[in-house]
């Protein structure tokens, strides 16, 4: 994997918050604005019925900002993920 903002996220995620993989969820990059410092991420599969996804969320939103330079601010969506075939974990596309 290489030093890019979005593999530091990924990796991020996955070691912080490995409940979301653990529990059946999905965790999407929507999109990265590195000029603002804005991460947008969805969060889906059994996170839309979890009910501790509210604090998982606070976390996110919390922490990233404080490890991961480049950003500042990350809003996290709960939101129903179309992910045929694909295990839970962490999606990300281009943007």
């Amino acid at each position: 994997m290489s030093n890019s903002v979005e593999d530091k996220i990924i990796l991020y995620l996955k070691d912080n918050f490995p409940q979301i993989r653990m529990h059946g969820g999905v965790a999407e990059i929507v999109n990265i604005n590195e000029e603002e410092g804005v991460l947008q991420l969805k969060l889906g599969g059994q996170c839309n019925n979890c009910s501790l996804s509210s604090m998982t969320i606070e976390a996110i939103e919390n922490k990233i900002p404080n490890d991961i330079t480049k950003i500042n601010t990350v809003n996290v969506e709960i939101e129903e993920i179309n992910v045929p075939n694909q295990e839970s974990g962490i999606i990300n596309h281009e943007y």
